[in-house]
């Protein structure tokens, strides 16, 4: 998976990231759009896991210390969902975007079904996956710190997207 975008970025930069160009967008314009684009497509990955993540504590910790019952839990349990759901409708939306690029640039797409919510969502984990074996992150506390679910800093997020598609 990290090799097609590997792939992708390559090829932008053999395109001299036409693409993302139209008159009078320069070169350095350009490649800072299509790096963003995909640095953001990568982030809702590992947005929406990390949300997924949270969520699954949150029930377990609720659960256990009986901190919310009723309507009260069921009120909490709706809005991390909402909040999964959306995360998970912006990365099914990257995840297009970027199998657009792919079919511009006539490279291999990422094989997932996007009508398929449980595909993608197992995709996106496999994703993640991957990026953690590629990092240096001795946990996966330091990995869900590296990609933050937006209460994280940013900071490190982006240097390893920014290493990755270089």
């Amino acid at each position: 998976m990290i090799e097609i975008i590997k792939k992708i970025v390559s090829k932008l930069k053999e395109t001299s990231y036409s693409m993302f160009k139209d008159e009078g967008t320069t070169y350095e314009e350009a490649r800072e759009y299509a790096e963003e684009t995909i640095s953001d497509a990568i982030r809702s990955f590992t947005n929406y896991a990390c949300c997924v993540a949270h969520m699954q504590r949150m029930i377990q910790i609720w659960t256990v210390t009986s901190r919310y019952e009723g309507q009260e839990f069921r009120d909490k349990v709706e809005d991390l969902d909402r909040k999964r759901r959306i995360a998970h409708d912006a990365a099914i939306a990257n995840l297009a975007m970027l199998n657009r690029i792919c079919d511009i640039l006539k490279i291999e797409k990422f094989v997932v079904n996007l009508n398929d919510r449980y595909a993608v969502g197992d995709w996106i984990g496999s994703f993640c996956a991957e990026l953690y074996q590629l990092s240096d992150c001795r946990s996966m506390d330091d990995f869900i710190e590296l990609t933050h679910c937006e209460e994280y800093t940013a900071e490190k997020t982006n240097a390893a997207i920014e290493e990755l598609i270089k």
